[in-house]
């Protein structure tokens, strides 16, 4: 016994050293190739998850430009000022009749969303219309007119309106008295290809700066947007005295080139984004300093050492646990063998795997059946002298004692001059001589429709001859072959569940026809009818417990022996209703003459 668990214990630590062995090196291997990529890997992550996330920004800050876009347009809605505009009125007209036109546009056109702050309405010579001011105070104070004596950065705007773009245009300036930047939307307004106006929009820029913080990576990123030629609209993220150089360097490019496309940049510092607009004068910015991607290149080769002392310690336990799996099979067959050693011959290895040690097993198991079968040998020789002894008595039971037996009958009630008793003991002798002969299971059309009459025969005589039965059969389908005892069950169940405590005419139609390469059995009869869902979904499960007990059995007894030589395409249907009578159908393959053995020998 001491040897025997030295052996498998050396077995089972043989195994543990070399999955660890291997786990060990894969995972020093994995590290070391990783500390050599993982710089450029991380930099071009970086570099592509801040580009897909520039360009979602991009698109949200869009929504915003085309929703400002739209109130602005709103403008011509104003039908009096545009007319008034179009006819190039006196500046004092059109401020005696349109003073309060900034503040409805605000209040019909703008969303709170908007964060409108305020509204300037100028005509073609630039002169101020209307305005709106946003809670004017002395703490949150408004230009009063853009082009007065308060600084708001309204040289680009000029510009603007003493150009002819019908886009529109962005700027922004910084509003002292709240010290925020408040960005600006101007359009030209225009009547035909002439320019009759202007109307400018300052909007806060805290909604911009909301979209700018779901963007950023972290306070390091510095995202901002600046309009071409133009000073920063909107900017967001902490600017270090490290990072300061680089990005007044880079603002000062932008706000000194005449286009997009002149707006050259070298960043030495760390990474730069640019998103220029297609539809609008300015650009997007984002700029990552490189101490951000140094730090991120840091914090994974830490979580990396983490996850790779996890691993070896998960690599141990699993190699222990590997071990005492490939060991387990060896113990069990060990086991028994030993147990059918000692005499239980009756057990068998199983589940040992899908290895050599399952074939080894495979192999010894069969040994074993050659033994168990040269037992089960002379058990079945034993029983097959007991068969032969119980044929022996069952054959003194003769059919065709039955047979002569009616025959004899009906041959003394002629002699006694009673015709109905003859002929009533030759038709119960067809009917057994038919039912009994299970040698022949399969026949034609034609027979099952002689057997049907000698039952009907002995059938009327018991019933006084209160049935009407009326057939109907093509002449082409006497010859084709169908299951033996197929149609008089179905008539038999006709008069048993549907005529017999019937009131008025009993009546029973037989009809067999073709359709399509379909033989099909149809029996109706005139009874009371009945809810045949329940019996066409028994009919449809086909379970053996119907064959063999509870009602309608000869129905189920059909189906199952239809369905089975022919498939689950055919077999029996019931239609019926509660005073409507039955009808029970039975289809099968159209077979004539050309029948095989095969079926034959069912």
């Amino acid at each position: 016994m001491y040897s025997k668990k030295r052996h498998q214990s050396g077995m089972r630590n043989k195994i543990l050293l070399v999955c660890v062995s291997i786990m060990m090196i894969t995972l020093l291997g994995l590290t070391a190739l990783f500390q050599n990529t993982s710089t450029r890997t991380i930099y071009q992550q970086s570099k592509d998850s801040m580009y897909h996330s520039m360009e979602n920004m991009q698109d949200d800050m869009d929504e915003i430009f085309q929703r400002i876009e739209y109130d602005l347009i709103g403008v011509y809605s104003q039908k009096d000022l545009f007319e008034d505009l179009k006819s190039n009125r006196e500046i004092a007209d059109l401020r005696g009749q349109h003073y309060f036109v900034a503040q409805e546009m605000v209040s019909d056109n703008f969303k709170a969303e908007d964060s409108v702050v305020a509204l300037y309405v100028y005509d073609r010579n630039n002169d101020l219309i209307s305005n709106y001011r946003h809670a004017v105070t002395p703490a949150y104070d408004y230009p009063e007119d853009l082009f007065g004596t308060m600084e708001c950065n309204a040289n680009p705007l000029a510009d603007y309106m003493q150009s002819e773009s019908v886009d529109m245009f962005i700027s922004s300036y910084l509003n002292r008295s709240r010290s925020k930047q408040i960005v600006r939307f101007a359009l030209n307004l225009f009547s035909g290809s002439s320019r009759i106006g202007c109307i400018v929009c300052d909007v806060d820029s805290k909604i911009f700066v909301d979209v700018m913080k779901r963007y950023a990576a972290e306070e390091n990123n510095i995202i901002w947007m600046q309009p071409v030629g133009d000073i920063p609209a909107v900017s967001y993220g902490e600017i270090t005295d490290n990072y300061q150089q680089s990005y007044e360097a880079i603002v000062q490019r932008v706000q000194e080139a005449g286009s997009a496309g002149e707006v050259t940049l070298q960043i030495k510092d760390g990474v730069l984004f640019r998103f220029p607009e297609n539809h609008y004068n300015l650009e997007l910015y984002s700029f990552m300093p490189s101490s951000l991607l140094i730090h991120n290149q840091k914090m994974l080769m830490r979580n990396l050492i983490i996850i790779a002392l996890a691993a070896m310690f998960f690599s141990i336990c699993l190699s222990m646990v590997m071990a005492e799996y490939m060991v387990r099979p060896l113990k069990k067959l060990t086991e028994t063998m030993r147990r059918i050693r000692e005499g239980d011959t009756r057990l068998r290895v199983e589940n040992l795997g899908t290895d050599e040690i399952e074939e080894m097993g495979d192999t010894f198991n069969k040994m074993l059946d050659e033994m168990e079968g040269l037992i089960a040998r002379e058990y079945r020789t034993e029983l097959l002298l007991n068969q032969m002894e119980y044929k022996a008595l069952q054959s003194q039971i003769n059919p065709h004692f039955l047979y002569n037996t009616l025959d004899t009958m009906s041959s003394i009630a002629e002699l006694q001059n009673c015709p109905v008793v003859s002929n009533l003991s030759q038709a119960l002798s067809h009917v057994f001589r038919y039912s009994l002969d299970m040698k022949h299971p399969m026949s034609t059309v034609e027979k099952e429709i002689l057997h049907l009459k000698s039952y009907l025969y002995v059938m009327n005589v018991r019933m006084s001859n209160q049935v009407q039965y009326k057939m109907h059969m093509e002449p082409e389908t006497l010859k084709m072959h169908l299951p033996r005892l197929t149609i008089q069950p179905l008539v038999e169940n006709a008069i048993k569940h549907g005529i017999r405590n019937a009131r008025g005419e009993k009546i029973i139609r037989v009809q067999v026809e073709t359709e399509e390469g379909i033989l099909k059995i149809q029996v109706r009869d005139s009874g009371e009818g009945f809810d045949a869902r329940e019996l066409n979904a028994q009919l449809m499960k086909n379970e053996l417990n119907h064959v063999e007990e509870g009602s309608s059995i000869g129905l189920h007894n059909i189906n199952a022996r239809i369905r089975l030589l022919y498939g689950d395409n055919y077999g029996v249907q019931v239609e019926s209703a509660p005073g409507r009578g039955t009808c029970v159908s039975v289809t099968m393959p159209q077979m004539g003459e050309e029948v095989t053995n095969e079926w034959r020998n069912v």
